[in-house]
């Protein structure tokens, strides 16, 4: 599990570079205003990505190791990508109607640009359910290289369409049309396994009734952070708003990490359950392990966040750093997710998810009118950590009700102490100017955090890695008899 994260891991950096790169040449053909039009068309593309998928690929996810054969895994993902295809397609069309209505009340949405890219939603989808095929398959390589190449491809032909041909931002998404088909129809040929394919109604219904709770779960994620945004630019102005963007991309890195453990443990969960007979205990184990690598992460980024400011932007954004600190620990929370919230995939009670994040929305909202107006962007911050803080006893209270883990609370109250003295020292020392001592000081803390976790945070990691390569082994020797 630990290569498949670094193997995730590398894969987004690698596209994230890439999109990092053709910003800076993009930016010398494209007008503001164009990229004002983007980020409307895109956020209409995204909420019918969103409802298409009707959180189906989650509950693939969930049911696809309780299937017996490979026939029975193939119908599971089968009935799932028809459903899902099916369904954007029926949005895509009625999206691209409803754009020839809205063009006077909104300009960006006229014209080819924003019918090229909700086109493009379709062959995405089929991409993204490719990609979670690999992930099942666990084959993380695949994964990271169909993302890739779909960066490349779509990244190539948009420079010849905006920079060759003078299109515009209609070249833009003709591009990463073009990119997505190509993507597509190569992971396609590639996907071994997946075809041919098969559809079940029994399995789609039992798919949308565990998926469709994702869909306002998502929704309820883009308003808490929609609106503390706004609020943010409302109370303190435009500048404190900066302040906290600008802290929000500094601690990514972490965000990351969370996602690349996401994408490699998800498939290990359910296997496990499915497969090992005290997969309660192990998962714990993990549960642990991943709170130990994501803590230490955020403490690095907490701690240097001052550094990083100095390294990355102007020094107009010192005021960051605290915020980014803040923000670093309130990823670890958010890491912790992928296990807190098991017990209610394992109890098929998804709505939970809904209910859980609406209630963090209202909470978000709440707890900014209260610390936004006083404290800006650390405000705001301290709002984000207590939400996925939060969630996390909402999960775990709901998980233990349903489908019990042996959680340890001794080791998550040494976790969130180290968490707490964290930010209490970046807060300390970010008056402080820099010099060798305050930065012995820092790497100092780095190294007691890591062994005080190791020593004290619940982390059995000999018998991790013995299970993880009895497990490795286990499945080579399946494959290979199936060879």
């Amino acid at each position: 599990m630990s290569s498949h994260v670094i193997i995730y891991g590398l894969g987004s950096a690698a596209v994230a570079a890439l999109n990092f790169v053709l910003f800076a040449i993009y930016a010398r053909y494209l007008q503001p205003e164009d990229y004002g039009a983007m980020s409307l068309i895109v956020s209409v593309c995204s909420a019918v990505s969103m409802v298409g998928l009707l959180g189906m690929n989650n509950a693939v996810q969930r049911f696809f190791f309780d299937a017996k054969d490979d026939a029975g895994k193939r119908r599971i993902w089968g009935t799932g990508l028809v459903g899902s295809l099916a369904l954007t397609a029926a949005l895509v069309l009625l999206a691209g109607v409803a754009f020839r209505w809205l063009d006077r009340a909104q300009p960006a949405l006229a014209g080819g640009a924003a019918l090229l890219a909700v086109v493009a939603v379709l062959p995405q989808v089929l991409l993204t359910w490719l990609q979670d095929f690999s992930r099942l398959q666990f084959q993380p390589w695949r994964f990271a290289l169909i993302g890739l190449v779909q960066a490349v491809t779509a990244g190539a032909a948009g420079l010849v369409f905006v920079a060759g041909f003078g299109l515009g931002l209609s070249g833009f998404f003709a591009g990463a049309l073009l990119g997505a088909v190509v993507t597509g129809a190569i992971a396609a040929v590639g996907a071994r396994g997946a075809w041919p394919l098969a559809f079940s109604r029994e399995e789609l219904t039992r798919l949308v009734r565990f998926g469709a709770p994702f869909v306002p779960a998502g929704v309820f994620i883009w308003a808490s952070s929609a609106v503390l945004r706004w609020q943010i630019a409302h109370y303190r102005g435009l500048e404190e708003a900066g302040l906290f963007e600008v802290a929000w991309k500094l601690s990514a890195p972490v965000w990351m990490l969370n996602a690349a453990i996401g994408q490699a443990f998800g498939p290990y969960a359910f296997r496990l359950r499915a497969e090992v007979p005290d997969y309660r205990a192990r998962l714990v184990d993990i549960f642990h392990l991943i709170g130990l690598v994501t803590l230490v992460a955020s403490c690095g980024v907490a701690v240097f966040a001052r550094e990083l400011c100095g390294w990355v932007v102007p020094a107009a954004y010192a005021g960051a750093t605290l915020p980014c600190a803040i923000l670093a620990v309130a990823f670890y929370f958010s890491a912790l997710h992928q296990v807190t919230a098991l017990g209610i995939a394992f109890g098929e009670q998804s709505r939970l998810i809904a209910v859980g994040w609406g209630g963090a929305a209202l909470a978000s909202l709440l707890l900014a009118f209260w610390l936004v107006p006083v404290l800006g962007a650390v405000g705001a911050a301290w709002c984000v950590l207590a939400v996925y803080a939060g969630l996390n006893g909402f999960y775990l209270l709901h998980s233990q009700r349903l489908h019990a883990l042996p959680f340890r609370a001794g080791p998550i109250l040494v976790h969130v102490a180290v968490g707490g003295l964290t930010i209490g020292l970046v807060a300390f020392l970010r008056e402080q100017p820099i010099s060798v001592p305050v930065l012995a000081v820092k790497l100092g803390w780095c190294m007691l955090v890591a062994l005080v976790l190791l020593r004290w945070g619940g982390s059995d990691v000999g018998r991790i890695r013995g299970m993880l390569r009895n497990f490795a082994a286990g499945f080579g020797a399946k494959r290979a008899a199936a060879r």
